[in-house]
């Protein structure tokens, strides 16, 4: 249970950090990167919420509540398995390092390296064999009915 409080916690704070636009840019940046890791977080914000607060079976979580004027810059995917809610897709190290300021290098948020999520904080737990290695992945942990 202390695992799911922390979800949840994360998940507000993401999307406070999501809704306030915080995507501080490195020296140099466009702002591409950027915003494809703001369009990669409210994906997931979106995911996640109806994954932490809704609880799904296990696949993928399809009615998801974004703006009408929201479209994916990638192909992001997401599914639920194993009491795990994973959300990835195609990033460059640029965005996903953006993608990963924007949420504080938060334990959540990484690249799929060798079967596992890298965060900023180092290697983490081992991923299902459908996420691409190089994706940008989040992974946060869910009730399933």
């Amino acid at each position: 249970m202390p695992g799911f409080a922390i979800a949840v916690v994360s998940i507000l704070m993401e999307v406070s950090a999501v809704i306030g636009g915080s995507f501080p840019s490195s020296s140099g940046d466009d702002g591409g990167a950027d915003a494809v890791a703001y369009n990669f977080l409210s994906y997931r914000a979106a995911v996640n919420h109806v994954a932490l607060y809704t609880p799904q079976p296990e696949g993928e979580v399809s009615s998801l509540n974004l703006p009408s004027t929201w479209a994916p810059v990638r192909n992001w995917r997401n599914q639920i398995q194993g009491g795990r809610c994973y959300v990835w897709g195609d990033a460059s190290a640029d965005e996903i390092r953006a993608a990963q300021r924007g949420l504080n290098d938060s334990y959540s948020i990484g690249t799929a390296i060798n079967g596992r999520i890298v965060t900023a904080h180092g290697s983490g737990e081992v991923l299902p064999g459908f996420i691409a290695d190089g994706s940008i992945v989040s992974v946060v942990e869910v009730k399933t009915p």
